[in-house]
């Protein structure tokens, strides 16, 4: 009891007395713990001072900053500014207790206990303030993204936006044009269209390219290149071209929008992909010439921008002027000044910035300027565009900003801040300024003031800007005339000025022109600029320049002092402002047999980006052109040297110890004696940092690096070797390597390795030395020898040998040499390991030789290298893999590779290798688990791509990445997996599959692998000797199911062999496919309905004996999201089943039906009601069909709603069609949304459409060759085609009138209210338009065609009203016209047939002809 009272007692002391010792210590340390606080708060302060120093270097290099970093400087101030009140209040709190009064203990110890636990606080907030990076670099914005001020409600703007958008949906057209004068806002209605687009989300992506008077392609291509974010490597335009296209095709909706062509743009050579190259991709094209695009371009639609109307260019004015012009003083002038303008965008704009917010007496001042000015000739533009843009010019506020607008004016395009810089500096137009900081300063200041008044584009981008085209016309104009400066921009100069002309000019402006030579008279007397003159510049720090000859650089300029440079010897360079490194040195045709200028040399020494083009007298570059070893050289370019032997040359005795330390990349290019990169031993250090090796066209070079240098690239990240003919391997074994080099794993950091159109490859790395060991056996005609080694151990893994060399120890050989030479000997590979054996001959052997009784024999023989990476290639770091033209590779990989070999590749790439069996053999499947792309295209011997034999089943299930799997040109292809994958490797994330041209083909998938296949979305197959798509395996029971949840696009064109989905009874589901296109495989029906009548008729009792089975046998809703059906070359007898639920089909759009030879009905009268979003409908060579509606049977109340949404109808070359639904079918078809009508050479139709129906919405109506009409509508059809805007016709000998008689009074008046273009074509029997007396009205009509009509007398008997018809085209080029139109058919009447009487009916009173 006793212990129980301790045992309490302490427990009650613990926790009284404890709390009362943290209380008394609050107080003890009160001071201790403020201090304690005050600096932690100072650190926390001084941390928050770094990182905002960080942040605005950030803000300032255009980045954005990371969320959680704001929400920390957020915390933290909020801290500090509560812990400043804090101090405060201590502060208060001593002061008290200093002036007398006792210490506030109760005070103290919360202030103490606060400061404390703030302390904590301040710990955790500099725990949570260690970021790994403060910013990133956010993506370029959309063009839409933008705000547009005053444009957008324009009207007319609007009108245009919404055709160009409806043209953009239009599945039928890929490419528009949008023509109009310069500075009209084609530009601005661009960025518009791309904000729309965006919005709508109708492209994965849309990008732009301004292509300008003089396109040039790596501006293009740079400019699609940012907006998709991609960075070129390639720098030749073809390659660039080829890494665009790539790259624009991974987007599988794209819209490119290419603004201001002049001249046709060959897009193969920009890299855009288009048409059947990529059905995704559509363009909008802008010109200032309609006939670049329709012409040259092929645009398929075209839109004009016109100038704004009157009201409309005033309200977009006021918008630009502000608020003041509203003042009633100035309401009348500024309504006068905005028509001066003359509905001119940019003149608008320009002008109404210019006034903004200006005194009456300049609005005053600025309309009788308008109104005077004539300006100079300016190309392509009116007198009024040039004085609104001298006028903008004029009130510029001060002779700096009006300097630089000129300037502009005589740049190109992209007017570049750093050329501003250089040339203003250079013409001195910047008053007090000192330094080049100054300078820069001052020239953002005046862009700033440009681009507020329209005067300069922004673009985006803080390096450059943009001048529209009118603007810069205006420009060119003012400083030619008042300044007294030639200028010559883009053009050719077919002569020169007189030279009294030219004398009088202070300045010259030549840019962007290839000329020669100046005349003699402006350069007598006159010294050009020298290179001498930079040796009186010692304190030159940045230097950029290109010399055209190398003789001309002297031996005495030096350039030790210069931190940044682009220094060019030679004509070939182009001049890129975006150089990769601070000092680059390019040269071409130097002589280096000749003493190097000493400006030369330090230049080389000091180069981080070294260009070598057509080198003489060099062997190598080190030590020929540095013998220190380009210690601080980061990217080395070696091209079109034929002397070139080595890069590296180490058996030179007076070395520096360590050549390209820091190098990079390496990028040699057609060196066809290049014998090494490196001879001799790799000094140690030397291309320890190099990361990517290109090589192109070094036809000497038999392999790219020795095991010693191989050994030293621990960094190396990207190898990309290309037309190197006589390569044999990567990788050899030199005298100098010792015999441990075959352990060395090499380039672990590889990522991309790229070989292609290397005929001789043999392997990737060396195979071991060759060790010989002998056996004692007595020479007979079948020997073995066992032992005998080659490169390698010789067994069935091995790689076939192009040499071997035999050492057979003879004990008992009594022949001589010559003996020996006489005998026949052949030898042949045996499949035992270590076996060789005397037999077959197989391979003819070289004479042996008797050396010291050793029967020596060498083998000889081009039998292609079997692997490519052997048993000693280990690249645990590659991603990518590309081989292409390795016409001696029989297989990729060993079968035993070091263990974490290729385990991390991502992207395989095969093409063109004839001897390749198969992609990835069976000891390669378990590394493939990062695989996610894989193509094989053009390998005529490959057999499988997957080998799956000796794979034992009860190992762990590899997962692979695969997501795409594309094979084409495959004519050996049987099986895609050799054995069923399933419970091996898992296909789960595969997501696209895409066959072609792979004849022997006979299945695609195991049924088991079809349950793996969950994210697949597309698949296509073309021309494949295909049966079944999925076939049955041990894992599948009958009746099998199979669901495809994720497949959007289903492809199925030229399977000829094709019998059925799968060969047993079996459904499928397909709930998210989208499009639907089977192109000629004629030996299979389409679709069915599970039911008990279908497996009866079809099962016969088995289910796994099917008679003729569909290629989709569904179980439930059929394709309930498919959008698009096209049905091509198909024997079957229907299309559809009345069975199918209500719902199939019930989001299909577009509907294309071709060479269905037996069908009698597109779309029975079941199918209606289904197809109720039906937008589009093709039907075409369909020898069969006699009816595209078939209206019988449906229910009659809900038959007038059917194909409400219908706007397109296209029928073509359908012989037995007769009508479109038969007339007796009441209520017919409203097709109140169709627009366009096509109808051609459907020779039995008898009728275009029943009498009753209503073509409200027809825009174009188009028949052509249909025999048997005898009229084309009715009077009441006639009356409804309100919105129709073409009328084309022809080819129907039978028909005598186009709109039918049908007894109506002869008052009745049809209106074609829009009706444009009317063409008659080779009507043998036509003689009139109409006979029925109607009153025609066609106020719109401008352009009507009649031609081959032998029998039109007049176009109608009744009156006629065509104020805009002119004349009536009859022939090409021939056009006539007399009076009216009656009187104008009536004269071709006469004119081919004579004076004949004919009747015509008298016009009532008021008619207009």
């Amino acid at each position: 009891m006793e212990e129980i009272v301790v045992t309490i007692a302490a427990k009650v002391a613990e926790y009284l007395v404890a709390p009362i010792g943290r209380s008394f210590g609050y107080l003890f340390n009160y001071r201790s713990n403020i201090d304690d606080l005050r600096q932690q708060v100072e650190k926390l302060g001084d941390a928050r001072a770094r990182l905002e120093r960080s942040v605005d270097e950030a803000i300032r290099n255009g980045d954005e900053i990371e969320a959680d970093v704001d929400k920390w400087l957020l915390r933290v101030s909020g801290f500090m500014e509560e812990a400043g009140i804090f101090f405060e209040v201590e502060k208060k709190a001593n002061q008290s207790c200093f002036n007398g009064s006792c210490p506030n203990l109760k005070s103290q110890y919360q202030l103490s206990r606060e400061a404390k636990k703030r302390a904590r606080v301040v710990a955790e907030i500099q725990g949570d303030g260690k970021f790994e990076r403060v910013s990133y670099r956010a993506p370029l914005p959309g063009i839409g993204s933008a705000p547009f001020k005053g444009h957008e409600a324009l009207e007319s703007r609007m009108t245009t936006l919404d055709e160009i958008m409806e043209a953009l949906r239009d599945a039928h057209v890929n490419i528009i044009g949008v023509w109009g004068m310069a500075g009209v806002g084609k530009t601005t209605l661009m960025k518009q269209v791309a904000k729309q687009v965006e919005e709508e989300k109708l492209f994965d992506k849309v990008v732009m390219a301004y292509i300008s008077s003089t396109p040039e392609l790596k501006k293009i291509q740079g400019e699609l290149a940012d907006m998709l974010g991609l960075k070129f490597e390639e720098e030749s335009e073809m390659g660039r071209a080829a890494r665009l296209c790539e790259r624009l095709k991974k987007v599988k909706k794209i819209l490119i929008i290419l603004d201001d062509i002049w001249t046709e743009l060959d897009l193969e050579k920009v890299g855009i992909p288009f048409g059947d190259d990529h059905k995704g991709c559509k363009m909008v094209l802008t010109s200032r010439n309609k006939h670049v695009l329709s012409n040259e371009m092929g645009t398929q639609k075209d839109f004009p921008v016109e100038h704004l109307q009157e009201e409309e260019a005033l309200i977009l004015f006021k918008k630009m002027a502000g608020d003041s012009i509203e003042e009633p003083d100035l309401q009348s002038i500024a309504i006068d000044v905005a028509k001066e303008c003359a509905g001119l965008p940019i003149a608008i704009v320009t002008v109404a910035k210019a006034l903004k917010n200006k005194g009456l007496s300049i609005w005053e001042d600025a309309l009788r300027q308008l109104k005077r000015s004539i300006p100079t000739n300016i190309k392509g533009m009116d007198a009024m565009v040039y004085s609104t843009l001298e006028l903008s010019y004029n009130h510029l506020e001060g002779d700096e900003v009006k300097s630089l607008f000129l300037l502009c004016g005589l740049m190109s395009n992209k007017i570049y801040i750093d050329d501003l810089l250089k040339y203003g500096m250079g013409l001195r137009l910047f008053q007090g300024t000192n330094t080049l900081e100054e300078a820069k300063n001052r020239i953002d200041t005046l862009v700033d003031s440009l681009k507020a008044s329209k005067l300069l584009l922004d673009t985006g981008h803080n390096s450059f800007v943009r001048m529209h085209d009118v603007v810069r016309d205006v420009a060119i104009a003012i400083v030619s005339k008042v300044h007294c400066v030639f200028s010559l921009r883009e053009d050719e100069l077919a002569e020169w000025p007189k030279m009294d002309e030219l004398q009088t000019c202070t300045k010259m402006s030549l840019a962007y022109n290839d000329i020669c030579e100046l005349p003699i008279e402006l350069v007598e007397g006159k010294s050009n600029a020298s290179i001498a003159e930079l040796k009186y510049l010692p304190y030159l720090t940045t230097l950029d320049i290109q010399i055209p000859d190398a003789e001309l650089l002297l031996t005495d300029v030096l350039f030790e002092k210069l931190i940044r440079y682009r220094i060019f010897i030679g004509d070939v360079w182009s001049w890129d402002k975006n150089c990769p490194t601070t000092k680059t040195l390019k040269l071409n045709k130097l002589d280096t047999s000749l003493r190097l200028a000493d400006g030369i040399s330090l230049l080389l020494k000091g180069a981080k980006d070294l260009h070598l083009r057509e080198l003489s007298g060099a062997a190598n570059v080190f030590p020929k052109l540095d013998r220190e070893g380009f210690l601080q050289l980061k990217r080395l370019h070696v091209e079109r040297s034929p002397e070139m032997q080595h890069i590296m040359n180490s058996m030179d005795p007076f070395l520096s110890p360590c050549a390209f330390p820091v190098l990079e990349s390496l990028f040699l290019n057609q060196l066809i004696n290049l014998q090494e990169v490196c001879h001799g031993q790799l000094l140690v250090g030397s291309f320890s940092y190099l990361r990517i090796v290109k090589v192109e066209h070094c036809d000497g070079l038999k392999f790219l690096f020795s095991m010693s240098m191989a050994r030293g690239l621990s960094r190396l990240e990207k190898i990309e070797i290309t037309r190197c003919k006589n390569m044999y391997k990567m990788v050899a074994q030199g005298k100098e390597d010792g015999d441990d080099a075959v352990d060395a794993i090499l380039f672990a950091e590889l990522r991309y390795l790229t070989l292609q159109h290397l005929p001789k490859l043999r392997n990737f790395c060396f195979e071991g030395k060759t060790m010989p060991s002998t056996t004692k056996r007595s020479p007979t005609t079948n020997v073995r020898f066992n032992g005998i080694c080659s490169e390698g151990e010789l067994d069935n893994q091995t790689s076939v040998f192009n040499q071997l060399v035999l050492c057979l120890v003879l004990s008992s050989l009594a022949y001589t040499n010559d003996e020996i030479y006489h005998c026949s000997f052949a030898l042949r590979v045996s499949h035992v390991t270590g076996g060789l054996a005397w037999s077959t001959p197989t391979f003819l052997l070289q004479p042996p030789v008797l050396e010291d009784k050793k029967l020596c024999f060498t083998v000889e023989n081009d039998i292609p290298v079997a692997v490519l990476f052997n048993e000693k290639a280990a690249l645990p770091s590659l991603e990518l893999l590309n081989i292409s033209g390795l016409d001696n590779v029989k297989k990729i990989w060993h079968n035993q590779l070091p263990q974490d070999s290729f385990t991390k590749l991502k992207d395989v790439k095969v093409a063109s290798c004839g001897q390749l069996l198969n992609i990835f053999p069976s000891s390669m499947l378990k590394r493939l688990q990062s695989l996610q792309f894989l193509k094989a295209v053009d390998c005529s011997s490959l057999e499988e791509v997957f080998d799956m034999e000796g794979i034992n089943v009860k190992e762990a299930v590899a997962v692979t990445q695969l997501s795409k799997l594309i094979l084409q040109f495959l004519p050996k292809v049987k099986q895609i997996w050799n054995k069923e994958p399933h419970g091996i490797l898992t296909f789960q994330n595969l997501k696209s599959v895409m066959i072609d041209q792979c004849q022997s083909l006979k299945n695609l998938f195991p049924a088991s692998l079809v349950r793996d296949l969950v994210q697949l979305q597309e698949l296509q197959v073309w021309s494949c000797g295909i049966e079944v798509i999925v076939a049955k395996d041990n894992g599948v029971k009958t009746a099998a199911k199979f669901v495809f949840p994720k497949v959007t696009s289903l492809r199925l064109s030229y399977l000829r062999q094709l019998r059925s989905f799968f060969p047993g009874a079996h459904t499928s589901q397909w709930p998210l496919l989208k499009e639907l296109k089977v192109h000629e495989c004629p030996e299979v029906d389409l679709f069915a309905f599970e039911t008990p009548t279908f497996q009866q008729i079809h099962h016969m009792g088995n289910l796994d004996m099917l008679i003729h089975q569909p290629l989709f046998l569904v179980q439930q809703v059929a394709f309930p999201n498919l959008e698009e059906l096209t049905l091509d070359y198909n024997n079957a007898t229907e299309i559809w089943q009345e069975q199918f639920p209500v719902n199939s089909f019930c989001r299909l759009r577009v509907l294309n039906v071709c060479e269905y030879g037996d069908i009698l009905v597109v779309i029975p009268s079941f199918m209606l009601q289904r197809l109720h979003n039906l937008e589009k409908l093709n039907v075409k060579r369909c020898s069969s069909v006699k009816e595209i509606f078939q209206l019988e049977g449906h229910d009659e109340e809900n038959q007038a709603k059917m194909l409400g949404r219908l706007r397109e109808i296209w029928l073509r070359d359908l012989p037995g069609l007769i009508h479109l639904w038969k007339e007796n079918s009441k209520p017919g078809l409203d097709l109140q949304s169709l627009e366009s009508l096509e109808v051609w050479n459907c020779d039995s139709l008898i009728n275009l459409a029943p009498c009753s129906v209503s073509f409200q919405n027809l825009d174009s109506l188009d028949v052509w060759s249909c025999g048997s009409l005898r009229s084309l509508i009715s009077p009441l059809v006639a009356k409804s085609l309100v919105k129709l805007k073409k009328l084309k016709i022809g080819g129907s000998h039978m028909m005598e009138v186009v709109v039918e008689n049908e007894g109506g009074e002869g008052a009745d008046e049809i209106v074609f209210c829009k009706l444009q273009h009317i063409v008659l074509l080779c009507f043998p029997n036509l003689t009139s338009f109409s006979s029925g007396g109607y009153i025609f009205s066609f106020p719109s009509l401008e352009h009507m065609v009649v031609e081959e009509c032998p029998k039109m007398k007049i176009f109608s008997s009744g009156p006629i009203t065509t104020p805009r018809l002119e004349r009536v085209e009859v022939a090409d080029d021939e056009w006539h016209w007399q009076d009216d139109l009656n009187t104008t058919i009536h004269n071709l009447f006469i004119r081919t047939h004579g004076n004949v009487e004919v009747e015509i009916v008298e016009l009532g009173a008021g008619s207009t002809l």
